[in-house]
Formats: C-alpha cells, sequence, structure tokens
C-alpha cells in the first residue's frame, strides 16, 4: 500500500516550491486570497499563515486541492469542508461564506484549477465517442458545488502538474494536458454528475447557469427581474426557484452580493468608494455604504484605511 504520510507530504513541498517562484498575484484578476500565479493561466497556488473568520467571497467554478490547512464555505446553512483529503468542485459563480484554519506550523497551501466549461463539454463528447452513448443524467438536486474525496491517482497527478509548473517551458508544452487528465479523473470518479449537470444545455440548472453568467457580466447596469427572465428565459417564478435551489438566494439577493464583491475588489485595487459604487451600479454611495457595511461587517472605508 502507498503510504499517504509520505505522498501528502511529497506534494505540500512541491507545492510550496511552486509557490515561493510564481508570481504575486495581480488584484485585478479573478483570485484566491494569498494567491499566486502559476506559469499556466488559469492555475494558482495560495497560501496562508494564520486563520481568518467567515468572510464574504466569491468562487469562480473551478476545482479547488488543498496540502495542508483547512477552508471552509457555506451555503444556504450547508458547510462544505476540504483538506488535504477532500477537494471542492464548483460549477458557478458562488459568493458564500469562507473560512480558513491555518497556523505557521501548518499553513493554508493549496491550489485552485478555473474550470472552462468548453472544455469539459469537449471532453465529454470525446468520451461519449469511444465508450458510446452515456445514459441521460438526472437534474441535480444541490448547489452546483461538492466536496469530494481526493483519491491516489488525483494525488499522483497534482503532483505531475505541479513539478511540470516549476519549469517554464514545460508548462507551456504539457500543462494544459495535465490539467486535462486532472478533469478527467473528476469525470470518472462517482461525483461526475456534478460536472455533467453543468455541460447539460437544457433544464432548470442549465437556465440558472445562463441567468448567473448574466448577471456576472452585466453586474453594472440595472438589472432587475424582467430583465434577468428575458436574459435566461424563465418565468419569474421558476428564475427564484432556480435560485433558491442552487444558490441559497433570491436573484436580487444573488445580484447585490456580486455587486459587492466587486466594489471590494476594486477599492483594494485603489479606486475611490465613490467610484466603485458606480461602477458596480450604485447610484447612492450611502446606500452602497449601508449595504457594503451590513454584508462585509465593516464600512468601506475599513479597506482604504488598512
Amino acid at each position: 500500500m502507498p503510504n499517504i504520510v509520505m505522498e501528502k507530504n511529497q506534494i505540500y513541498q512541491a507545492a510550496l516550491r511552486l509557490y515561493e517562484q510564481s508570481s504575486v498575484i495581480d488584484s485585478s484578476k479573478n483570485a484566491c486570497d494569498g494567491a499566486r500565479f502559476c506559469t499556466l493561466p488559469g492555475v494558482q497556488v495560495f497560501y496562508r499563515v494564520a486563520s481568518h473568520q467567515k468572510e464574504p467571497t466569491v468562487y469562480q467554478p473551478g476545482l479547488v486541492f488543498i496540502f495542508s490547512g483547512v477552508k471552509k464555505g457555506e451555503l444556504g446553512g450547508r458547510i462544505f469542508r476540504y483538506d488535504s483529503d477532500n477537494y471542492l468542485v464548483l460549477t458557478s459563480v458562488y459568493p458564500f461564506q469562507s473560512e480558513v484554519e491555518a497556523t505557521p506550523t501548518e499553513p493554508l497551501l493549496g491550489i485552485q484549477i478555473d474550470l472552462n466549461r468548453a472544455m469539459v463539454v469537449q471532453m465529454l463528447y470525446d468520451i461519449a465517442q469511444i465508450e458510446g452513448e452515456t445514459a441521460p443524467v438526472s437534474e441535480h438536486d444541490a448547489f452546483g458545488l461538492e466536496c469530494c474525496p481526493m483519491s491516489e491517482t488525483l494525488r499522483e497527478q497534482l503532483l505531475m502538474l505541479i513539478n511540470t509548473l516549476q519549469d517554464p517551458v514545460a508548462a507551456q508544452l504539457f500543462g494544459h494536458e495535465r490539467v486535462r487528465s486532472i478533469v478527467y479523473t473528476v469525470l470518472k470518479s462517482s461525483n461526475k454528475n456534478l460536472l455533467l449537470n453543468w455541460a447539460q444545455k437544457e433544464g432548470l440548472f442549465a437556465q440558472f447557469q445562463k441567468a448567473a453568467n448574466y448577471i456576472h457580466q452585466n453586474y453594472q447596469c440595472a438589472i432587475n427581474i424582467k430583465v434577468l427572465s428575458v436574459a435566461s428565459g424563465m418565468s419569474h417564478s421558476s428564475l427564484n426557484r432556480a435560485f433558491k435551489r442552487y444558490a441559497a438566494d433570491s436573484p436580487l439577493q444573488y445580484i447585490k452580493k456580486i455587486r459587492l464583491n466587486f466594489a471590494k475588489n476594486k477599492i483594494v485595487q485603489g479606486q475611490s468608494i465613490q467610484a466603485a459604487a458606480r461602477e458596480v451600479g450604485y447610484e447612492s454611495v450611502s446606500q452602497f455604504s449601508r449595504e457594503f457595511k451590513r454584508y462585509f461587517g465593516h464600512a468601506p472605508k475599513h479597506i482604504k484605511n488598512t
């Protein structure tokens, strides 16, 4: 039997080396907290030596693997705990509460791989051509994210990816194939329905995805239920049902969280509070400040002063 402790230590050391040689994060791009970009676009390695309590965060579609420490996410009363034995799969844009457990002796260290839906769809098509048509997928009854158990195969593939990313030339030559092998392993696991549902063109989850993507791309514009219904092809009642089912929020609550998170990133980048509020669709700065404080637990000026 493989020595799991040795495997975990090996991948931890490799990931730490990768973090030390990776680029400092550009805060204007989507990134994990404490992350650095790797030589392969869409891959980030993150590291933190201190815990933090729950704070609102927006996650993009992707795979999040932890090699040391613990992360927890909360959405709709459900807790998603991912660590060295469990990884997180996300298939939509999710604003949820995030928490970190880390110390200097057991820091948080992990890697995030962005998921591209077109790549997943193409891979599923290729698999179907090789294996024959697969049975239709039943509508997923939970959120579009899940914690899944880590396998020995995934650990081996992650180690190969991390080692590849330490060489810029190898990263460009073989990095995408390393990522594809990881996605393929997830697709062949017992939790494959999450990605299978993401690839579907029809059904309530597909319509939710369309609405969520519209919000993400047009958050700075005036979006109401009528506009979102037209954009997603759903009735008002179906729209509300889809967001409650898959995001644990009403559509308007979801829009507000997306806007506030974008505004926070803009303020962190150095924009004024007034400019950030306007850019995410707020006409009243005082209303923006009230909703910001209610959501994040502190006023936007707190960011400017840190």
